[in-house]
């Protein structure tokens, strides 16, 4: 907890860091087989949101699986 939430949005040769820097962390919400769920609040209005980050590299691989099952 605490911090700013960091997300990495990639292409397929890791890019770059994207902070999201008026975004708190507050906590962890879960976790799902692609993406993981934080609990954030909003420096600026104190409004709670959940934040939602991907695993990029987990969907990339299963939309390739997906392509190959079509082929």
């Amino acid at each position: 907890s605490g911090g700013d939430i960091e997300a990495r949005l990639t292409d397929m040769q890791l890019g770059p860091i994207v902070r999201l820097t008026h975004l708190r962390n507050v906590d962890f919400l879960g976790q799902g087989t692609y993406a993981f769920v934080k609990l954030a609040i909003d420096i600026k209005s104190q409004t709670h949101v959940a934040v939602k980050i991907f695993d990029k590299k987990t969907l990339v691989v299963r939309r390739r699986l997906e392509n190959l099952a079509v082929s």
